[in-house]
């Protein structure tokens, strides 16, 4: 469903979690870049960008850490509306509706990818 609905363009927006999704592990287990770069989807949101589908990032993650690995990925400056927090009380599902909502897109136009 999800791969048939970015071929017919109903998905606006791809949310990722970070850890364990865009990258493998966590950012507290990479040592280095290239831990993160080695099986990283950053790619993949170049293209999607390419061909007019915005990405954002909602991520239980420290924000500092999270936007540095993004920005060494060089993907940053094509995410929107970045949710991304350490706070016990952050809610994914909280901060997926704020996104939708300040992106003006309906739960329909958009993909939520997650390793949970």
């Amino acid at each position: 469903m999800a791969a048939a609905a970015l071929c017919d363009g109903d998905v606006k927006m791809v949310i990722w979690d970070l850890d364990g999704t865009l990258w493998r592990g966590t950012l507290d287990e990479a040592d280095a870049d290239d831990d993160l770069a080695d099986g990283s989807l950053a790619p993949l949101i170049r293209l999607l960008a390419q061909r007019g589908i915005v990405s954002s990032v909602c991520s239980f993650n420290d924000e500092e850490r999270a936007r540095a690995a993004l920005q060494r990925l060089g993907v940053w400056e094509l995410i929107v509306f970045p949710a991304i927090s350490f706070d016990s009380a952050f809610s994914k599902p909280a901060a997926i509706r704020a996104t939708l909502s300040a992106a003006g897109l309906s739960p329909a136009n958009a993909l939520f990818c997650d390793d949970e």
